[in-house]
């Protein structure tokens, strides 16, 4: 007969007994637990209910771009975030553009103030590409290491395969850990070449083109394609391709220029509440963002 392990119920009035189980003891525990869950939902509630009666929604007089003015401004004070611009788009043209709060040294944001926009780099970089590959300079087919012969990874086959469309449609197989790591160990010094030859012990995460993982490392090699394809630096060709022909005078790939022009600082939300960081941009980098 199987071996179970015995609970022994006791007799009626009798509690405490080492190993036994009081049923009664069970369910003041779960009543007391009950009572625990529904204090904390009475609190939430009460808390909600404050919370939005004691909101001050702005009022929505005035002309459309006023009463959005209003709106965001509010929700930028409610999430707690120092400082935000919009511009405001119709028919090709710029109808609004406003600035809000301060920039984090206790500026306020006007709708030229420079802000860091990340990864939304990787646009530009991408936009550049297809500037090129319309012009004929390149094709997406094209191997990567047609124009760029020392490209290697681990495995110098799987590295052979990865095409300019693999690495725009982040499907190289290149892993968004290594690409974490590259932004780690990034160094002042470093040019965005530098960074390309540190990948030749990286192995692939997935098969080549099979599927997509977001990387910075596909941004990255797709910035040391268009500095060999044209012979300029990312930075001078985005400026004067991108940047130049769109009339974005306040929009900078240098960070001294962005600076004196009055760049926000950044933060990170802690618990609810931006604390300001101390970010860093590597030229090296400069093509992910």
């Amino acid at each position: 007969m199987p071996s179970t392990a015995a609970i022994e119920r006791p007799a009626e009035g009798v509690q405490g007994e080492p190993g036994c189980i009081d049923p009664r003891t069970d369910a003041r525990h779960a009543s007391g637990l009950l009572r625990t869950l529904l204090a904390i939902v009475a609190v939430g509630s009460l808390w909600l209910v404050w919370d939005v009666a004691t909101d001050d929604a702005p009022s929505m007089g005035g002309d459309r771009f006023e009463q959005i003015d209003r709106y965001v401004d509010d929700q930028r004070g409610d999430a707690r975030i120092p400082g935000a611009s919009l511009a405001i788009v119709e028919d090709g043209h710029v109808v609004h553009a406003a600035g809000y709060g301060n920039d984090g040294h206790g500026t306020a944001i006007t709708a030229d103030t420079p802000f860091w926009i990340g990864s939304n780099t990787k646009s530009m970089t991408a936009l550049a590409t297809m500037q090129l590959a319309e012009a004929g300079l390149i094709d997406l087919d094209d191997a990567v290491i047609t124009h760029l012969p020392d490209f290697r990874l681990a495995d110098p086959e799987i590295s052979d395969r990865i095409t300019v469309r693999h690495l725009l449609n982040q499907t190289s197989g290149i892993s968004r850990l290594d690409g974490l790591r590259a932004v780690a160990d990034a160094d002042a010094d470093d040019s965005i070449d530098d960074v390309v030859a540190g990948m030749a012990d990286l192995d692939v995460n997935r098969p080549v083109g099979e599927s997509f993982e977001y990387a910075n490392l596909n941004s990255v090699v797709l910035g040391a394609v268009i500095e060999a394809v044209t012979g300029q630096s990312w930075q001078d060709y985005v400026q004067s391709n991108v940047f130049d022909p769109l009339g974005m005078t306040a929009t900078y790939t240098d960070q001294q220029a962005a600076q004196t022009a009055g760049l926000t600082a950044t933060h990170r939300e802690v618990f609810g509440f931006p604390i300001e960081t101390q970010a860093a941009h590597y030229s090296s980098l400069a093509p992910t963002g």
